[in-house]
């Protein structure tokens, strides 16, 4: 993704925005509230007509493509708010994703055995952290290259984030994924990259264990420690990052 503007009822969202996912990789996209994380997400995910900007899938152009057929060339989202059919079960909601290619159910239930237990329970009937398991598994039921996963972890009580977690870990290597938190410390041991957003275009990326290992430039860019900390480490948002790494 190069360069992506775009927002909603004519204000912009995102200025130039740019993010780069390799086969495999796990990249944690950060930022304070409101400065368009999951904003690009919906605009890879063709959820967000763009002003401007490329959008290129395996060399494919795919700006302007709808959200389903994004979907069949390797992509799946798992919102925020999971968004289940809450009359239909678990088993039902699962299966509803189904198609050739994607993971096998039993390979669900292997990475989420709490789902094999309550797999006759409806949706509207299981906790938030059982939804969120039963969104990731519909996401991968689907063949899936690329999982872009908002806020995965909101509202979720500390057992079950361990739990989402393990699995998270589990998927490593075997499918890219982009992670929307607002909370680093969560995500930052178990992605390879950390892209920081600020005001709608990248203000930070590298390394996740150097954005992890340094408090001051994590106070600059999400406010996540004491201020004197930060005292030492310049403003990377003002800092310009070379053409080459937005690509």
């Amino acid at each position: 993704a190069r360069g992506l503007a775009g927002g909603y009822g004519g204000g912009r969202v995102l200025d130039g925005a740019a993010l780069q996912v390799r086969p495999g990789e796990a990249v944690a996209l950060l930022g304070r509230n409101g400065v368009g994380k999951t904003t690009l997400l919906r605009a890879l995910y063709g959820m967000l007509p763009l002003e401007e900007g490329t959008l290129l899938w395996r060399g494919q152009e795919i700006r302007g493509l709808r959200p389903f057929e994004i979907n069949r060339l390797g992509m799946s989202m798992v919102p925020e708010g999971r968004r289940l059919f809450p009359n239909l079960t678990v088993l039902d909601n699962l299966r509803i994703a189904m198609r050739p290619g994607g993971m096998a159910l039993e390979e669900i239930f292997e990475l989420f055995p709490r789902l094999a237990t309550i797999r006759h329970s409806r949706a509207e009937n299981i906790s938030g952290g059982e939804r969120q398991m039963v969104a990731i598994g519909r996401a991968l039921l689907a063949p899936a290259d690329l999982i872009l996963l908002d806020e995965p972890f909101e509202g979720l009580a500390p057992a079950v984030v361990n739990e989402v977690m393990a699995a998270i870990l589990k998927l490593r290597r075997r499918v890219a994924m982009v992670l929307v938190e607002h909370h680093a410390e969560q995500v930052l041991a178990v992605v390879d990259r950390a892209v920081v957003l600020v005001n709608g275009r990248v203000a930070w990326q590298g390394d996740a264990r150097e954005l992890a290992a340094d408090e001051a430039l994590q106070a600059r860019l999400l406010g996540l420690v004491d201020p004197p900390a930060a005292a030492a480490s310049p403003d990377p948002s003002t800092q310009r990052i070379p053409e080459t790494e937005h690509a």
